[in-house]
């Protein structure tokens, strides 16, 4: 979306600061800060964690990592490569 906004002097310096710093284009820079700024006051969404349970699923009977050629030829076929 295109619109014109008037931006402080001392805002606009600190701005063009930050986007050289972090080698972005002033509108980039303008887009991360304002986003930053809306997440601050909005709050962040809310997300969940998501976790997974491990589960030891070990080597199947026969096969060695000692050759991994051989053991991926044996999982997987002659074509593996």
């Amino acid at each position: 979306m295109r619109t014109t906004v008037t931006i402080d002097d001392t805002v606009e310096k600190r701005l063009r600061r930050y986007a050289g710093r972090n080698s972005l284009r002033f509108k980039q820079a303008l887009n991360e800060i304002l986003r930053k700024g809306l997440n601050q006051v909005e709050g962040q969404p809310k997300t969940k964690n998501y976790r997974t349970k491990a589960k030891k699923v070990g080597l199947k009977a026969g096969l060695s990592y000692d050759n991994v050629a051989e053991l991926l030829e044996q999982v997987e076929g002659p074509q593996y490569k």
